[in-house]
Order: C-alpha cells, then sequence, then structure tokens
C-alpha cells in the first residue's frame, strides 16, 4: 500500500497547479497535482510530454479512465466508495495508475486496505509552489 503524507514517512512530493507556468516553480522530482476538467487538459498534456508526474483528482469513473488513457501516475478519487468502484475497474482492465484516497487520520488506513486500495494520500501532503520572483 502506498502512503504519501504520513509523518512517519517520506516519498513522492505532490504539487498542487493551476497553470503550466506553475510547474516551473515545482521541484524537478515532483508530481503535479489538480482536479480533472477540461480546462486543465493543456495542464495535463503538457506535463505528460514532458515526462512530469501527475496526480489528478477525480470524481467519476469516467474521468478515472481518461486519467488512465493519460497514463497519470495517479488518480485520486475523491471519497473511498469512488475509490472502491475504481480500484476494481482498475484491477480489471489492468490499469498503470494507481488508485489512491484522501484520509485524515492513520487510523483509516486498516479499513482502506481491507478494500485493496492501492494507497492513501493525506490533504495536508499536497504543497503549493513559490511563486518566482520575476
Amino acid at each position: 500500500m502506498l502512503i504519501f503524507g504520513h509523518k512517519y514517512l517520506t516519498g513522492d512530493s505532490f504539487y498542487s497547479i493551476s497553470s503550466i507556468n506553475e510547474i516551473e516553480n515545482t521541484p524537478s522530482n515532483s508530481t503535479v497535482f489538480f482536479q480533472f476538467s477540461e480546462d486543465k487538459l493543456p495542464i495535463l498534456h503538457y506535463a505528460i510530454n514532458n515526462s512530469i508526474d501527475v496526480a489528478i483528482e477525480i470524481d467519476s469513473i469516467k474521468n478515472a479512465i481518461f486519467s488512465e488513457i493519460f497514463r497519470v501516475k495517479y488518480i485520486i478519487a475523491k471519497d473511498l466508495e469512488l475509490a472502491q468502484e475504481i480500484q476494481k475497474i482498475a484491477e480489471h482492465y489492468m490499469f498503470d495508475s494507481k488508485t489512491l484516497t484522501w484520509i485524515k487520520a492513520d487510523d483509516e488506513l486498516e479499513k482502506v486496505a481491507k478494500i485493496g486500495l492501492d494507497g492513501v494520500i493525506f490533504r495536508s501532503h499536497i504543497h503549493i509552489p513559490i511563486k518566482s520572483k520575476t
């Protein structure tokens, strides 16, 4: 199980972005994060074409499928119920993307592990890139 943002662990750093320009203000080894929407497709294409790891928050199975087609690294479901549905689809179609859901405390890990989800992320693990001084 992947666990991002727990105080005991280190791992990928996720940076919330809303434009292609903000990618420049993230560390080179970071994962960019944003919510899936049609207006964010240029950001997604830019990131994928430049080999930048992407984590996308989704609110539907349809968006999870598109995220896998775009080869995002992490699909983050808005809630556990949706994550469970996506995980079943991901296993059936052998997604390369990992399915995550949000948690607030590590006492939620057992419940998530029992449903076989790829991993979890603490909301506090999302960083905002530092704006450049230009």
